[in-house]
């Protein structure tokens, strides 16, 4: 899937494996470029795995860029997906793969709520406060939230002194933050409702750390601790490569845990 016409990086489905109930596959994302590492033989192939990629040096018509595992089941997808990445290149991957027979259907992912979160918590939840250097996400571009311009217009209306206020932002002595608020809550939304409305809200969000959720209690609770993942180990094979049956194998614990 080309990511757009006039741009040369492409997302493929490398491989995937079909074991009821679970399809465990890897995605690539490749680029053209003058010193390539794919061979147009190996998308000749059925499947393409990662050594087959990092052995094909001597082309100059691929690029390899990255690469990620995914595991899904019938209602739910596990990604190893770094975190300052989201979910949305693979939704929208998946939704191209499957559009001639979906119909008008749209799949949609979006970010677990950590159950670690105690439902009387999450109820607690009446603001988000987004920092001015958080990242958010669409299919192919990284974009970084900036209120350097909404700062240093209001510093100039408080201030006449324009020197103070360059001095002001050169070193970094006031910070803007977006705050969301959400609506008066009902106390008969489910928690499952509340994780769909949370979870919506952090899948554009690709650095999770400049985000705080605000309770009306006054505490704060993480973008990192909010968001439902899990940190493994994974054995490497004597070149270096990630054991993918051990991976498949955590994933697969980590999704029984869901």
């Amino acid at each position: 899937m080309k990511l757009h016409p006039e741009e040369p990086d492409e997302d493929v489905l490398a491989s995937f494996n079909i074991s009821s109930p679970y399809v465990f596959g890897m995605m690539l994302r490749i680029t053209n470029g003058i010193s390539g590492q794919i061979k147009p033989e190996l998308f000749e192939k059925e499947s393409i795995n990662i050594a087959d990629v990092a052995s094909e040096v001597d082309s100059n018509l691929s690029l390899y860029k990255d690469h990620y595992y995914f595991l899904m089941s019938n209602d739910k997808i596990i990604v190893s997906l770094p975190s300052d990445s989201t979910i949305k290149g693979l939704q929208t991957y998946l939704n191209w793969l499957l559009e001639p027979d979906r119909g008008e259907c749209m799949f949609e992912l979006q970010p677990m709520i950590s159950k670690s979160i105690p439902t009387t918590k999450l109820n607690e939840i009446k603001a988000i406060r987004i920092g001015s250097a958080t990242q958010t996400q669409s299919t192919s571009a990284t974009q970084t939230l900036s209120f350097t311009n909404i700062t240093k217009s209001i510093l100039e209306k408080l201030i006449q002194d324009t020197d103070t206020v360059q001095e002001i932002l050169e070193n970094n002595l006031v910070q803007a933050e977006l705050r969301i608020h959400f609506k008066k809550k009902d106390k008969d939304v489910s928690r499952e409702d509340r994780e769909r409305i949370l979870g919506s809200t952090l899948a554009p969000i690709a650095d999770l750390d400049g985000i705080r959720f605000e309770t009306s209690k006054g505490t704060f609770i993480s973008g990192e601790e909010i968001q439902c993942k899990e940190r493994v180990h994974i054995t490497k094979t004597p070149k270096g490569y990630m054991m993918e049956p051990e991976l498949k194998l955590e994933m697969e614990k980590f999704l029984s845990k869901l």
